[in-house]
């Protein structure tokens, strides 16, 4: 219902024999919001040191990783020399040093390969023919921990991340692409936030991390010894507050940029990308569009509600709820109250009068549009003006991958549904919300009956479980995949067909490649961890770090992050076909 108040690298294997050009540009992933770039600096007791270095050399000396590459230089008579690691691979390259350029060399069976690269900053931008890649200095110097073996036709590389011996246990969080790891550490009189080795001005107590989903941007609170918070975002720390209404920083996908509501005596601040705007008597709801481009709050000043959107004030409301863009990042939409009467406002033209709305969802495509609307105590789903029949409850909404079909699960007179195309299926007492396969013609959900948990998919009922989860459909022959737990073992089931048995398997179930020719998960065995690939094993040094899940960035190749200790190490697996 609408609120009356907001609440507080891809893969590259170039040609060998051809010249490769690498430009290694300054840059930032991860920024204070004032385009300052967040590596440790002299200032930082945390930060690397070095020895005595050629002042021209230095730029180009030190560890620097990237997705899928890594480069590690040292000075010697000529310039410099180093390393490029291409996964498992590596190569011994030398280079001289003119101005702000580098000229590198290395041979592979006999054929000289040269490099140029030019250095401006902590990050690079590493140019192979028409594509690029970013790398971002370690804090961590010396030659990068790599560790390459050998197993049962897979080829597994180690690679440390980061490793800190202050690091706070249970802290640690993982972005959605797994190739940034934060955590909040603790030296005994300060705690700071750590992304990948680059470290956060400190503070007195740290809380609410959380990581963008790209970019390797950390937000979080801190708080110092008066009470008073601060927010906090890559290395910027704003002014202090009395509370933070919101309940974590609101990052871009991207981590380029970052929002939040904090309080200053009694008033509300909106935070976005370190700039302060208000004072309002309320506030909230910040979002981003999916690239970030363009941002969106709730305030309320006067009394009345209003709609900020790009920098400028829309309605006069009693009551507003979040505003949501479609992923085209053009098309928007919030729910009103005027009066007794709750609207949607679509791209700036109200709609027609409802007893309520509880909310509002955009299509992939950006063209059809679903709202839950309040008529008669019931409510309803609206799919672009075609509504479906009236239900108590309705919750968890989602359109299929082409935006054609959609699903949500709905209850009525105490008893579940999920709903497809606003047609229920079997009541239940449980249900989940409907999943869609890549090509949006098939689903699959979870339901329970008299304490047995059972999974709908393509029609057909599984037998009876105690448990089931992480119910998946494969990219290409849609084979679906979910892990089921009966009498204390679990099993990972392809087509409803058993692949193994184990004693746990990690949440993130069963992930298939790109081609749909391999399939990966994670299992516990004997108190230790593995991964298995397709009827193959790996076992997993310490444990899957906190969000961790399989990531393949090329039909044949994978990886994922490990927990070892106070390290966090990256695990990259290629298939030997």
């Amino acid at each position: 219902m609408v609120m009356k108040q907001c609440p507080g690298i891809w893969r590259i294997r170039p040609t060998l024999t051809a010249t490769i050009c690498v430009a290694l540009i300054w840059g930032s992933t991860a920024s204070n919001g004032q385009g300052q770039a967040t590596g440790a600096t002299a200032g930082d007791p945390k930060g690397p040191t070095s020895t005595s270095v050629d002042p021209t050399l230095k730029p180009f000396v030190g560890q620097f990783l990237g997705e899928r590459f890594k480069l590690f230089s040292e000075p010697n008579q000529q310039g410099v020399k180093g390393k490029l690691f291409d996964r498992d691979r590596q190569y011994d390259f030398v280079g001289t040093v003119k101005g702000n350029s580098l000229r590198g060399a290395f041979k592979v069976n006999g054929l000289e390969s040269v490099f140029t690269a030019i250095v401006i900053g902590d990050t690079m931008k590493l140019k192979l023919g028409a594509h690029e890649v970013r790398l971002t200095r370690a804090a961590q110097q010396g030659a990068p921990d790599v560790k390459s073996v050998d197993s049962d036709g897979l080829r597994v590389t180690n690679t440390l991340l980061v490793e800190s011996a202050d690091m706070i246990e249970g802290t640690a969080v993982v972005s959605h692409d797994n190739r940034h790891v934060a955590f909040v550490e603790n030296d005994g009189i300060h705690q700071r936030v750590n992304v990948n080795g680059v470290r956060s001005k400190p503070g007195w107590a740290v809380r609410k991390l959380t990581i963008s989903e790209t970019g390797g941007t950390a937000g979080f609170f801190v708080r110092d010894r008066d009470r008073k918070w601060q927010v906090g975002a890559g290395r910027f720390l704003s002014s202090r507050y009395d509370r933070i209404a919101s309940p974590q920083v609101i990052l871009s996908r991207d981590g380029k940029r970052f929002g939040c509501v904090a309080i200053r005596n009694e008033q509300y601040f909106v935070i976005i990308d370190g700039k302060e705007y208000g004072p309002y008597e309320s506030a909230g709801a910040v979002v981003f569009t999916e690239k970030g481009e363009r941002v969106a709050y709730v305030a309320k000043s006067k009394g009345k509600w209003q709609a900020w959107i790009d920098g400028a004030a829309e309605g006069a409301y009693d009551g507003i709820g979040p505003i949501v863009f479609g992923p085209d990042s053009k098309r928007y939409a919030y729910s009103y109250l005027t009066g007794s009467q709750h609207r949607v406002m679509l791209d700036g033209k109200p709609g027609a009068a409802h007893q309520g709305v509880a909310w509002i969802r955009f299509s992939p495509d950006s063209k059809r549009v679903a709202t839950a609307v309040a008529r008669d105590f019931q409510i309803r789903v609206d799919v672009n003006g075609k509504q479906g029949q009236a239900f108590d409850q309705v919750s968890h909404f989602t359109f299929s991958p082409n935006s054609q079909r959609f699903a949500y699960r709905a209850v009525l007179n105490g008893r579940r549904y999920a709903v497809i195309d606003h047609e229920p299926g079997t009541p239940h007492d449980e249900v989940d919300l409907p999943i869609f396969s890549a090509d949006s013609k098939l689903f699959a959900y979870r339901a329970g009956e008299e304490g047995s948990i059972y999974v709908t998919w393509n029609g057909q009922k599984t037998r009876a479980y105690d448990s089931a989860f992480a119910l998946k459909y494969s990219p290409v022959r849609h084979r679906f995949a979910f892990v089921a737990r009966q009498v204390k073992r679990w099993a990972v089931l392809i087509n409803d067909k058993p692949v193994g048995i184990h004693e746990a398997v990690h949440r993130s179930g069963v992930t298939f490649s790109p081609n749909d020719a391999h399939y990966v998960y994670g299992i516990l065995r004997d108190k230790k961890r593995l991964i298995v690939v397709d009827e193959k094993q790996v076992v997993v040094p310490g444990k899957f770090a906190r969000g961790a899940r399989f990531v393949f960035d090329s039909p044949s190749t994978f990886y994922t992050v490990v927990q070892d200790g106070k390290a966090f190490r990256r695990l990259d697996i290629a298939i030997r076909q």
